[in-house]
Parts: C-alpha cells; structure tokens; sequence
C-alpha cells in the first residue's frame, strides 16, 4: 500500500532548463519492497510537470519533485489595494505501477526570491572610540572591503564582495589619509558598480537644519561626482529614527530617485505604530516623490544591521533566512514583489567590524553554490535592488503606494542637552547664509571678494553640516564630554568665520557707496523683501542725534539705550530694500525734537498703538495682552499659566517664579521696556519686554541664570494663547508643517515622533478670524497644549491653544545631564497678532526677519561710490509668496555665475519674477538643488520668470558673462 502528502517549498531549480518550484512529498511505501514511479503536476493553464522517482524506498521517506511556476499569478494586475499574488491549488498525482494516487496541493506560497544584501556601518562621529580612532577604523574598514573586492571579483556577479558608504564624511576621511592608488581604486570600484556612495554628508537630525544647511550637506557629495563622476541616485539615512518632510523634496530636488532608510527605535517608542509598508514613495510637500525601502519589522527585528546575521555559521545563518525573513516577506499584504533589500551589515563601526567581512561574503557564496537557482543573495549595491524593484513595476504594472507626510522627532531633542551651544549653532546657520549673500553681492563690485573668502565659507559651510550629525551623546562620560567639547569647537569655528566673511563682504559694499562729510550708516536688508525693522548700533557719544533717512529726508525718533555699558543708537528704518540697502546722515542735535512717544509704561503695564500688556506680579509672567488692532485678548486667561512663565520640572516637580520685581528698563521715542525679575529653583530670570512706537510686535528677552545640576529636569518658557478653534502650524525643514497625523488633519505620519517639535523661526496658532505668530530665536522645540516630553501624542492637545517652548531639558541617559556646565542662557521671543487663518509667506517673514536683523555699517567719510548714495536693491523677487532663500557665488566661482533659491511658502503653484536688473546678468539657467543645469529661461527687460510649484523650491543660476 502506498499514500503521499507534500507542500510546496521555497526553493526553485532549475530543471532542463526551465524554472520549476519544489515540492517535498513524503511517500509512505508500505509495500514490503522498493517501488519506482513518477508525480505529475497539473496546474490551469500550465503543461504538466513530471518528476521520475526511480526508486521509492520502503517507509515513509521524503522526495523532492517539480512543478510549474505559477508566480506571479496577479488578479488583477496588482496595484496596491486592489489583490495581490495568489498560489493555487494543482492536482498531484503519484503513479506506481498500476496505482495512481491523487492529492491536491497548494503551490505558488512562495515566490523565487531574490536577497539583495547591501552591506554598510553606521559610523558616529564618535560613538565608543575617539575621534582619530573613528576616521583610521573607518578607513580600515573600507580598505578591508576593497580588498575583498578584489579577492572576489572572478566570482559569480552575486557572489562579489560589494560596499554600501552610507555618508560622505567616510570618504573624505579616506581622500584625507590614503595614497592617491587606493583613492583611485576606491572610484574605479564605484564605477564598477563594487562600492556605492550614499550622497548624505552624515547621519544628521535632519529636522534641527534649516532648508539650507539641510540641501548643504549634499554638496559634498556633488564634488565628488564632478571629480570622479559617482552616481547619487541612491541616499541612505541610517540609525536616526525620525526624518525632516521635507527632505523628500530635497532629495528629489537634487537628482536622488531612491532612499533607503534603516532606523534604531531608541527613545522612539512611536515607531511602532509606523504603517507596515516595506516599499512607498515618499512624497515631499511640493509633491516631489523618492521610491523608499524602509520596512518597520525588519528595523524592529535588526535596526540597521538586517544582514548581520550572515556572520553567524552557515547552518544558523540558512536557518534565519530560511525561517523569519523569507517568510516575513512572503506573508506580508502589502508586498507583491519577487525581492527584498537588507539594510546594514556590521551595525555600529568598531576594531571588529573589518574582521567580520570574510565570513559574510563566504556565507554568501556558499549558499549561491547550493543547487536551487532561488532564494539567491546578492552581495549588492542599493541600486541593484531598486534596478529589480523598478523593472518589476514596469513588467507588472505595480504601483507602490504614496506616503505623504513628516515622520517628527525624538533624537532631535538631544541638542537641547546643550542648549546653549545650540542657540549659537542656530545663530551660526542663519548668519552664514547672510555672509554667502554678501560675498555674492560684493563680488559684483570686486571679482576677488569671492577668492578671498572661499576658504572661510567653505569651512563655515563643513562645520554647519558637520555639527548636524546626531552624536550629541556617548557612550561613556567621558564620550560625552568629548561630544560637548567637539560641538562646541565646530559651533564657535562656524561662527567666527561667518563673522569674518559678513564684516569682510559688507565692508566691500560700503566702501562702493558715496558719502559726504557727515557720519553716514549704511542699513543692509539681507531678506528678499521690503522691509522695515530696528536698527542698533554704538554711538559715538550718548547724543542726543538726529539721523535723517537720506531717500526720504525725514529726520526720525531715535533712543540711546544703555546695553552692557554701551550707548546703543537706535531707530526705526523704514522701507530696507529687499537685499540690499538705504542710507542714514547721523548728525549731533542739540535737542530732541519729536512728537511723543506712543509707548506708555505704568508699574506692571506696557502699551502702545498695538498692544497693552500686562505683567503678572508674581510669576514675572504675563498676564494679559489686548491687541488693540484686532481687538482681541491674546492670552488665556483660564490657563493657570502666565504667557512667557519659566516652568522647571525637576524630578516630577514644578518649580516656577513667586514675588516678582518689575521695574522700567528704558522709555524713548523708538522703544521702551519692562524689567521682571524673578527667580525659582536654582534658576535667576531677567526678562526684558519691548514696544516700539511704530512696530507691529512683541520682543521678549529671557536671560535665564541656571546653577548646573543633573537631576531628570526640562524646562519651559510657556505661552498660553487665547485661540478656539485654533489650528496650528511650524516651520520646518523645508516645509510649514500642520502637526498630528493625518486622520486627525494634520500633515504628519503614522509612528512619527511628537512629544516635541523642532521649529525653525515660527509657530503659528490661528483659526478663521484670529491668529498669533510666536518666533522663536534661541530656542528649537515646541509642545502643543501641555507637557508632553515623556509622553507620545499623535495630535496636539485639544483642549487649548498653548504652546510650550522646550528651552532646556535632561532626558537622554546618554546625554551630558548638567548643560556643559554651563549657568547663563538667553531665549529671545517675538509675537506678532494677525487677522486669522496663516498664510505662510506671512509668518516666514516675521520669523526670518526675527532671526535675521538688520545689518549696519559705518561709512568713511567723503568716499566715492559708484553704487547709489541712498537706497538700491540688489535682487528682488515677486509676488510675496516667494521668498528667496539663498544667493550665492556658485560652487565652481564667479565664472558661473550666481545662484538664486526661491521657495514658495502659502502653498499655490507661483510664476515668480525675479527681479535682476542692477546684477547685470546675461542669461539664466533653472538648475537643480545641486546646481546642475536643466533648463534655460528667458529674460525680459531684466526680468526672469520661472514656474515654482506650491511649496516648492527652485533654483536658478544667473550667468554674468556670455
């Protein structure tokens, strides 16, 4: 007697030349002898498969038979949603003699699968080694590779030894310290195709960067295609779990189709909830889209060293391929293709990373050496998974799906650890952008501005994009002392060249411009819009002056205000040219001679024509502000906090100032001031309150005394605003971003991190007839409605319209707990009411122009010029929801021109005019976000015109020589 069962298996052969999935029957032959026979398969639409069985043993003993290839068995052609692959039931028959027995099996469970196995390190600056001994193990680790490149090369095209560099940084630390052979050897194998670079400098908090520094730390990476010609279609950012939006679109922007993402859950307890869709587009804000591999099982199961486990022997290396992920890809609902990507090898860098290699790349060729033709490994680059990936949409029709939306934050509260060093980081970003926009201007004037600070900016430009990477932390306390240490030498390095580069270019501008005998300050706007703003600067003596606006001729209120023993000349300049500049004749006045002061200030009150405040006399907070223009009560008057109340949770409990002391600070004709002073654990606060006489806003000033201490602490500067129905919005990297997920109206995704936010010059909270924009200047993270550091919300807090502003916090175990060691900090805020519902270009120009004053220079005497004595606008930009980003000399030098960034902020598809009438450009060029040529645009009576879709940038070369 003789009976059978079998199932399919997931190995495919090849049988006389035709693919064939295999089946394991077990044959149980109880006819006291050995039989021969033979299993047919028969499947719908396929001929038979017939395996001979010559000998069919006594018992039950398993054979290995063949039947057709029915994957991928579509119905229909699959799109995401609409069916996936189905295996099908065939007809088995075993034939033995005369008996012919019949089952029926299920085949098609398993598809014929291709591994494509991308090896790569996740290389801290530093984390667990020291700085040189990082570079020399990095170095190490991809001579160690090259070399096995080289040891492989006659393999199988699988089977060759392949390196995935995931940053940039690792390749200029190999160009720094090897010989030029082994640089020549290291692009020769990227040409091959044995090495592929991830064009991302390092692994950054993406959402800590401003849309400059953030497009920056590709650069690099453009360089080295100049040079060697090396592909950026590919980006990899690695460990961090959390992205900016907009790096969708900047990667977009700059060439890159695909984006590999492989992230550590540590402290992101949201990623758990992320949508389980291993493969997606992932659409930027302006709708620009990169094909994305990031599956959340994989990264919960190996973060990023998904292949690490084919460094373990073979058997148990075959085992896990063959029993978690084979068969986490097979039964996954939302994933139709016939190959998968593993992200990362070694995991973190270190002495024993270039060791491990050998037994990877044997493993590999081991199992390529096996008798099925699938599964198959391919030691791989990323592209040649997504080269699989594509040809399979194309043949089959799948469309992946669209993922639109932030992923939010965690390890980017880490800064915040060093809050200080970070607010001057801040600083040190905005200010080099102004520096580019000076050095471009001034190059104009003199060809050599350029030359002479291009060593200055390039440094500037490293440190900017060097100080974004994630180590904050270490491992050890001396790491993270060595952490602080390393962003603290980068920020002051940013910062002092900038500061060189500004004084430098600014210096060529002036000296351009005529003047008579009289003091003459030169006021520079480097914001692409009219503007009018503050003005501070040393005067020579306390005054009294008059300073004339020499466009006008009208003589204008001024204050002398003592800062740090210093007589500080101050006024109001209206009407600053978009990038550029006016004039002011500063002239000794024997009296002050101007209509009266709109300020008014009394015990606890401060007003003027567009706010009356009120300070609260016990918390130093504020109690009220009636913003007289919207008539409207700004702050909510139920919360039981203050607005700008200093809240410090220490170990559970809160702290917060009692018995404040009020007193005036300064009452002038431009401006005038409230002094709080208060204090609370360990904590000293000096809060200074400005009104102009003619200023829409409020300035807020927060020194804040802090004696260092480690206990579990954050600290908040709150502002509780008086909006129903309030919805709010942040600027981003890239992007003015709506929080909470999607379901509840936001613009964020599913797992992304919202216990805070990083904001970069604004928070908005408004609904349909009243708004508040808060700016904030020093300071980073926000947290809608309550505290919520150690909480993970998916949607902010409905039950108020509070925004909590996280200055300083100590949450990370890895993080330096006492701030450096640092006790004094200053948090600068501006508010500024509007009529209701943002409109995006508006709040981008309070918060830029918050965080980009104005810049003054004093001129010589009696120079002559050949710019114009009183006013002039270098470039401009129109309509108002475009706004100029950058203005640059471009990478390659003056020879080629300018480079122009506009981004689109109220999110509606814009033609901009572009305004280049006093640059003397001769033809424009749309370029990509790496300054690569794509189109040329016409110029009409000096005018460039160029489509910018709805919140999108573009970019544009302006060539000064034919």
């Amino acid at each position: 007697m003789i009976n059978f069962n079998g199932y399919d298996t997931i190995f495919y052969y090849k049988v006389d030349g035709t693919l064939r999935q295999a089946l394991k029957i077990w044959i149980n032959n109880r006819t006291g002898k050995p039989q021969s026979g033979a299993v047919t398969v028969f499947v719908n639409d396929h001929e038979p498969v017939t395996t001979l069985l010559p000998v069919i043993s006594e018992g039950r003993r398993s054979y290995t038979v063949f039947a057709p290839v029915i994957y991928p068995n579509f119905k229909p052609l699959i799109s995401y949603g609409a069916g996936r692959h189905s295996p099908v039931r065939a007809r088995v028959e075993l034939k033995v003699g005369s008996q012919t027995i019949t089952k029926s099996i299920t085949i098609g469970r398993w598809r014929p699968w291709t591994i494509y196995v991308c090896q790569d390190v996740c290389t801290d600056f530093t984390w667990g080694h020291k700085e040189d001994e990082t570079i020399n193990l990095s170095v190490n680790l991809t001579k160690a590779h090259l070399k096995m490149i080289k040891a492989t090369e006659g393999k199988s095209f699988e089977s060759q030894n392949r390196w995935n560099i995931n940053q940039t940084m690792e390749v200029m630390w190999f160009m720094e310290r090897e010989t030029s052979e082994k640089i020549k050897e290291l692009f020769k194998r990227e040409k091959d195709d044995h090495i592929s670079i991830s064009p991302i400098y390092n692994s950054c908090l993406t959402s800590t960067m401003s849309t400059e520094q953030a497009i920056r730390s590709l650069y690099f990476a453009r360089e080295l295609e100049k040079k060697y010609g090396i592909d950026l279609s590919v980006v990899e950012h690695i460990e961090v779990p959390t992205i900016a939006w907009g790096m969708a679109s900047i990667f977009a922007g700059a060439g890159i189709k695909y984006f590999v993402k492989a992230w550590l859950n540590f402290m992101a307890p949201f990623c758990n909830r992320r949508d389980d869709i291993p493969l997606f587009y992932w659409e930027g804000p302006d709708g620009s889209k990169v094909l994305t591999a990031s599956d959340k099982a994989a990264c919960l199961r190996a973060a990023y060293a998904q292949a690490s486990f084919l460094f373990k022997p073979y058997r148990e290396a075959v085992k896990e391929l063959h029993e978690w992920w084979i068969p986490h890809f097979e039964n996954h609902s939302e994933y139709p293709y016939d190959a998968f990507i593993l992200l990362g090898s070694h995991g973190d860098l270190g002495k024993h990373s270039a060791k491990q290699i050998a037994r990877l790349v044997f493993n590999i060729i081991r199992y390529n050496s096996e008798p099925w033709e699938y599964p198959k490994i391919v030691n791989a680059n990323w592209k040649h998974f997504f080269k699989h990936i594509e040809d399979f949409i194309e043949k089959h029709g799948v469309t992946p799906p669209v993922l639109r939306g932030d992923f939010g934050c965690s390890w980017e509260e880490w800064p915040a650890h060093l809050a200080a060093v970070f607010s001057r980081v801040r600083r040190g970003v905005n200010a080099f952008i102004t520096a580019e926009k000076l050095v471009a201007l001034a190059s104009l004037l003199e060809d050599e501005v350029y030359v002479t600070n291009r060593n200055n900016l390039r440094v500037a430009q490293m440190r900017m994009v060097q100080i974004a990477e994630h180590p904050w932390n270490g491992s050890n306390p001396v790491e993270r002392v060595d952490a602080y240490h390393r962003k603290l030498r980068w920020e002051k390095e940013l910062n002092k060249k900038v500061d060189e580069v500004i004084e430098n270019a600014l210096d060529v501008i002036s000296r351009h411009v005529p003047t008579e005998a009289e003091t003459t300050l030169l006021v520079f706007n480097p914001l692409s819009w009219r503007r009018t703003d503050i003005v501070r600067v040393e005067a020579p003596s306390s005054g009294p002056f008059q300073v004339i606006d020499n466009d006008t001729g009208e003589s204008l209120p001024n204050n002398i205000i003592d800062i740090e023993g210093k007589p500080i000349l101050t006024f109001v300049a209206r009407n600053v040219p978009p990038l550029g500049y006016k004039t002011y004749t500063v002239l000794r006045a024997n009296r002050v001679d101007f209509k009266k002061s709109s300020i008014v200030i009394k015990g606890n009150v401060i007003e003027n024509q567009f706010y009356r405040v009120e300070v609260d006399e016990k918390t130093g907070g504020i109690l009220r502000i009636f913003d007289k223009k919207r008539k409207k009560e700004m702050v909510d008057i139920k919360s039981k906090y203050k607005l700008n109340q200093y809240v410090y949770l220490s170990e559970g409990e809160e702290y917060t100032p009692i018995n404040a002391k009020i007193s005036l600070g300064h009452h002038g004709f431009v401006s005038g001031s409230l002094i709080i002073e208060s204090s609370t654990m360990r904590s000293k606060i000096r809060t200074i309150i400005t009104l102009y006489s003619d200023l829409d806003r409020i300035d807020i000033t927060n020194e804040v005394e802090k004696t260092p201490t480690s206990e579990l602490q954050e600290i908040h500067f709150v502002f509780p605003f008086n909006i129903p129905d309030r919805v709010y919005h942040y600027e981003a990297t890239a992007a003015i971003i709506k929080p909470g997920l999607a379901q509840y109206g936001g613009e964020q995704l599913r797992g992304s991190g919202q216990s805070s936010h990083a904001c970069q010059s604004f928070v908005d909270v408004s609904n349909e007839e009243y708004g508040v924009i808060l700016s904030q200047i020093d300071s980073y993270l926000i947290q809608f409605g309550h505290r919520t550091t150690f909480e993970d919300p998916e949607f902010p807090d409905p039950l108020n319209s509070t925004i909590w502003s996280l200055i300083m916090l100590n949450k990370c175990p890895e993080m330096l707990a006492d701030q450096g060691g640092i006790s004094n900090f200053t948090f600068r805020y501006s508010i500024k009411g509007h009529d209701g519902k943002i409109k995006g270009s508006e709040a981008i120009r309070f918060g830029w122009e918050r965080n980009n004053d104005l810049l003054v220079k004093v001129l010589n005497p009696n120079q002559k010029g050949d710019l114009p004595s009183k006013s002039h606008s270098f470039l401009s930009c129109k309509p108002q929801n475009v706004v100029v980003t950058t203005l640059k000399v471009a990478e390659e030098g003056i020879k080629k021109g300018l480079i122009v960034r506009l981004w689109e902020a109220d999110g509606k598809a814009t033609e901009t005019s572009l305004d280049i009438s006093n640059i003397g450009a001769v033809s424009a060029v749309r370029t990509d976000l790496l300054e690569r040529d794509r189109k040329k645009l016409k110029i009409f009576k000096d005018i460039v015109s160029v489509p910018i879709p709805a919140r999108g940038i573009t970019t544009i070369r302006l060539l000064l020589d034919d």
